[in-house]
């Protein structure tokens, strides 16, 4: 598993490449994001030879998983983002304008919290999806429109809306 030597080969390019070891994994990644992404090109070739997997792993494994550990736990606003897209997606926007929109807002509630970039757009994708139909934001109902439903419906209706209110919160 290619995976336990990932550190140690990023350790070993980070020495041979800048002259200098790094003094933990926090260093490592501070290193990694200053570094042009034309040189990041022949790093994860290089990381890729000293860990014996292809550069494709390399650079997946470190944008995907381990990069995860200096961001901030997105599970843990999984409400307020929840209310941001139902109130993003109010004003009938496509999907991406919505994940954008939701994202900036959690930004300006949040400003000293830094969350994983793909992280963050792959949950909000996840729960736009299961909100939109057909691309499409369902409307929901306005009062005059919930007072027409009649009685025999209304304990279907309610069924759907307990069905998606669980959806949602089991994200």
């Amino acid at each position: 598993m290619w995976q336990r030597y990932f550190e140690q080969s990023l350790v070993q390019y980070i020495q041979e490449k800048y002259n200098f070891v790094p003094a933990s994994p926090k260093e490592m990644f501070d290193t990694i994001c200053d570094t042009p992404a034309a040189e990041k090109r022949y790093m994860w070739v290089k990381v890729a030879q000293l860990c014996s997997c292809t550069k494709q792993q390399v650079h997946d494994y470190y944008h995907n998983t381990w990069t995860k550990q200096f961001y901030d736990d997105i599970l843990q606003y999984k409400a307020e983002l929840n209310q941001l897209v139902r109130k993003a997606s109010s004003t009938k926007q496509a999907k991406d304008a919505i994940i954008k929109e939701t994202i900036e807002q959690l930004s300006v509630n949040h400003p000293s919290k830094r969350f994983h970039n793909r992280g963050i757009y792959q949950y909000l994708n996840q729960i736009v999806l299961k909100l939109t139909k057909n691309g499409k934001v369902p409307e929901e109902p306005t009062e005059s429109q919930s007072s027409q439903i009649s009685p025999s419906h209304s304990g279907e209706a309610q069924g759907i809306l307990e069905a998606l209110q669980k959806l949602m919160f089991q994200m």
